[in-house]
């Protein structure tokens, strides 16, 4: 190509300024002035016909994109345009150096109608790929990037008839090295057309060396800067180069082209084309790149401003090539996560951008399209960070968007996981509201409401509410839900049946349990849920034959499902079969021996059936399970990003238990404390902890779904077995060393209580039990305690209050009935009382499992 070397003119400065504003009319308007001129060598004439050539081809192309389906009307419409550039082709044209331009505009009208072969024969003649790469002006340079991706889409469209392996790569390769020229050149083109609109003025690519003008300037005002539109050819092309890389199983080479296209400096045109890389690129590294295959970029070939352009020092850089960020404090990701997550935010800093504030109709059409870009990237960073349990960054996502998206369903639903994910259950519930209002008609929001209020918030009542309000939904609009809305309707009735202290409320919600739980696994025979509740349901009624057929089926229908292993296993020892059930522990061992809830069943199933000292050893394997829980967390070598690894990010069969609920399994008296009450108590005993805490510094806090917790809870466990081993001074080291590290848990205080009633310190026993209930005021451990001791302590109406209270708490424990017999036998005229509750202890104790049936945490998958 040929450029002027001389001074240009007023024509030639506004035709210039047109062509680089893509006005094309004003181009040939013109144009046909350029040819009026008087020219004896019929120079001006030639380059008329080349810019009138050029403005209409460039005119339709505008209203037509270069597209398959576009190809038979442009054979008829170019017509005019081609006959004008065949004029700039012949020996007049070479003499003025117009006709390399003619040849590629040649080119790309051919390509417009769909004759690719054509096409690709200019492209030889014009030999692009061996011209000298120097400066060139803002029109030219898009010039010769669409020429290379023409040539590379014409190379795909006309495959060879071949093959050779060797020739069919070689041509790969040639449609891969187009691509990336035309990418380059694309970019480099947008950086110079907005330096040169905020500039103000241009550089010519007229092609006329040998044309002689007087000097002059051009009275047009200095265009403002806009964003400039790159044409169909240009965005085909941008990331066609890459995605031909994935296609080949090159991901090394398709990342290193992302990468370097996000290094080019940014302009007001490229923040749309910025915005599809970075979340291709996220997308790229998510799943199609592992945590060892990952490359970190290479500071070698970290981006520099080119010298050429730029007059500064340093390595040389292609002049084809787009001028990219450079400086000494770059900051480059080490891993995988970090270089996604950092993409991520920068993909939702430009998308936010973009989505209008405004809320009246006029912008629906945009909103809707910029929105959609919006979402994309908020659903990459939702599965980026979940990976690792990283909830915060999603959440404060989540909250920067709600101020553009007020009616975005999915945003705010999923909001509300994410809070539910990280903790922030209340809030979580509050934005589900909000949901279930913006989705009047869906279930499954009123479900997940229902499963936090019973799960997490211990709103039993509302849970219920919520449930109802599923089922109404479900029986207006069916949504094949019925089976899951009443299984969530009887779950809550279940719960609440544990919670009210009267017998006839008792009765009613469980007879209300147990219909819906029939009902939803006569729904669904197939939920293995609707079984294992109703297993468990039938269990605490002490219907143990049915009980163990629902579990049974339950793990038919899912045999990986812990919870109906554990229903199973405390149905065979309310059964009296202990054998069998501590059998079934070992093999569901054998599957996870690394769930520490089973190890704990299996510790007090071997101390009754083979002796405490078989049951310490389970306790010392679930320390040494522990230390190796704490030794790969130290030598984990995560850089910060994702480090809070929660509990719900856990599989339901991991180590440490997705709920603290599970660890009261290691405690055979804590009967109620697995449902949702335990919840409260756990808030209250972890404010007095970091009360503690804070009076001397350098004791940790801790949250129940830490590792730390689960040690905790098997210091207890284990100085309960050292307790009934009669070995005192062990069990005080036990509670000491969970002491450390959470000071006022209302299990501790009662294992101290425990401690001092053997030893016969009778007042400081009581101390302990009487701390613990104001904690925890439904433990029924202390409550059944505190009353043999105030027995001891001679104050028999008191123990009958405690153990009538306990009483209340759980109708089937024997153990409150048993201690209220020995009360009520010192106490006048009480003996027939005394006899009946002796013998409602023996036959409760008939049926009763190693562990309470509430020990069995809740389950929703």
């Amino acid at each position: 190509m040929s450029y002027r070397g001389k001074r240009q003119g007023a024509l030639e400065t506004d035709i210039e300024k047109a062509r680089e504003e893509g006005n094309w009319k004003r181009v040939i308007e013109l144009a046909n002035q350029l040819k009026e001129r008087p020219d004896t060598a019929r120079q001006y004439e030639t380059l008329g016909w080349f810019l009138i050539g050029e403005g209409k081809l460039e005119e339709y192309l505008e209203e037509f994109p270069a597209k398959e389906e576009n190809a038979r009307e442009a054979r008829n419409k170019l017509k005019e345009a081609k006959a004008c550039l065949d004029r700039t082709i012949g020996e007049e044209a070479k003499r003025l150096g117009v006709h390399l331009d003619s040849w590629i505009l040649l080119a790309k009208l051919h390509f417009a109608m769909g004759n690719y072969s054509e096409s690709l024969k200019y492209y030889e003649k014009a030999q692009i790929e061996s011209l000298e790469e120097k400066h060139l002006p803002a029109r030219s340079l898009k010039i010769m990037a669409e020429a290379f991706a023409i040539k590379g889409q014409c190379y795909e469209k006309l495959p060879l008839q071949t093959t050779s392996k060797h020739k069919l790569l070689d041509r790969e390769n040639k449609v891969i090295r187009c691509y990336e020229l035309a990418g380059d050149l694309t970019l480099l083109y947008l950086q110079e057309a907005d330096r040169a609109s905020r500039r103000g003025h241009t550089q010519s690519t007229l092609s006329m060396a040998s044309v002689g003008t007087t000097s002059g300037t051009s009275s047009s005002p200095v265009p403002p800067a806009h964003e400039h539109k790159l044409g169909h050819i240009l965005e085909t092309a941008l990331l066609k180069a890459p995605q031909l890389n994935l296609r080949a199983g090159r991901v090394d080479k398709a990342v290193a082209r992302f990468r370097s296209m996000l290094s080019a400096e940014e302009t007001r045109s490229t923040s749309g084309l910025r915005l599809g890389v970075a979340r291709q690129l996220a997308e790229v590294l998510l799943h199609g790149v592992a945590e060892q295959q990952y490359r970190a970029p290479d500071l070698g070939d970290s981006p520099r401003r080119a010298s050429s352009r730029q007059g500064q020092g340093g390595a040389t850089d292609s002049p084809w090539k787009p001028r990219k960020y450079g400086g000494n404090n770059l900051y480059v990701p080490s891993t995988k996560q970090e270089e996604v997550v950092l993409l991520l935010l920068l993909a939702e800093a430009m998308a936010s951008k973009h989505v209008p504030l405004n809320q009246t109709p006029e912008y629906d059409t945009h909103r809707k399209a910029t929105m959609g870009n919006a979402t994309t990237v908020f659903n990459l960073m939702t599965i980026a960070s979940a990976r690792t349990g990283n909830y915060k960054v999603v959440v404060d996502m989540f909250e920067r968007s709600l101020r553009f998206s007020p009616k975005e369903d999915h945003v705010w639903s999923q909001f509300a996981l994410a809070m539910a994910c990280e903790g922030r259950f209340l809030r979580s519930l509050v934005v589900l509201q909000e949901v279930a209002q913006q989705r009047s008609n869906d279930a499954s929001t009123c479900l997940l409401g229902a499963r936090l209020c019973y799960e997490k918030l211990d709103l039993l009542s509302e849970g219920v509410v919520w449930a109802e309000k599923a089922l109404a939904r479900e029986e207006a609009v069916p949504q094949d839900l019925r089976a899951r809305c009443h299984l969530y309707l009887g779950i809550g009735h279940y719960l609440q049946s544990h919670e009210v202290e009267t017998r006839d409320a008792t009765v009613k919600l469980g007879v209300s349990a147990q219909k819906h739980l029939q009902l939803a696994a006569d729904l669904d025979p197939g939920d293995h849920l609707a079984q294992f509740y109703l297993g468990l349901h039938l269990a605490a009624q002490r219907r143990l034959v049915e009980a163990h057929t629902a579990a049974r089926m339950a793990l038919q229908l899912q045999p990986d499902h812990l919870p109906s292993l554990h229903l199973a296993i405390l149905v065979l020892s309310a059964r009296g079969e202990m054998e069998e059930g501590l059998r079934l522990c070992q093999h569901a061992l054998e599957e996870y021996p690394d769930n520490l809830v089973l190890l704990a069943l299996r510790a007090r199933l071997e101390e009754n059936l083979v002796g405490g000292e078989q049951a310490l050893n389970t306790a010392r394997e679930m320390f040494n399970l522990l230390r190796d829980i704490g030794d790969n967390a130290a030598g984990s070598g995560d850089s910060g990003i994702g480090t809070h690894l929660g509990g719900d990010v856990c599989d339901n069969r991991s180590i440490v238990a997705t709920s603290y609920s599970h660890w009261d399994t290691m405690s055979d008296k804590d009967s109620v404390s697995l449902q949702a009450h335990s919840m409260a108590a756990s808030q209250v005993e972890r404010t007095l902890s970091e009360v503690a805490s804070s009076l001397s510094a350098g004791i940790p806090k801790y949250s129940p779904h830490d590792a730390a917790y689960a040690q905790i809870r098997t210091w207890l466990m284990t100085g309960e077995l050292y307790l009934r081993l009669g070995q005192v001074d062990a069990a005080e080291m036990c509670a000491n060393e969970a002491r450390q590290v959470y000071p006022l848990s209302y299990l501790i205080l009662y294992l101290k209580g425990a401690i001092h009633q053997h030893r016969e310190e009778w007042e400081q026993a009581k101390t302990c039990y009487q701390n613990s209930l104001s904690i925890y005021p439904r433990h029924l451990a202390s409550l059944q305690s505190l009353g043999l001791l105030h027995l001891k302590l001679g104050s028999p109406r008191l123990a009958e209050l405690a153990l009538r209270a306990a009483i209340r708490l759980d109708p089937h424990s024997h153990v409150s009935w048993f201690n209220l017999g020995l009360v009520m036998e010192t106490i006048e005229n009480e003996s027939e009382t005394a006899a009946n509750c002796f013998a409602t202890a023996q036959t409760i104790e008939a049926t009763s499992p190693i562990l309470p049936f509430s020990t069995i945490p809740l389950a929703f998958e």
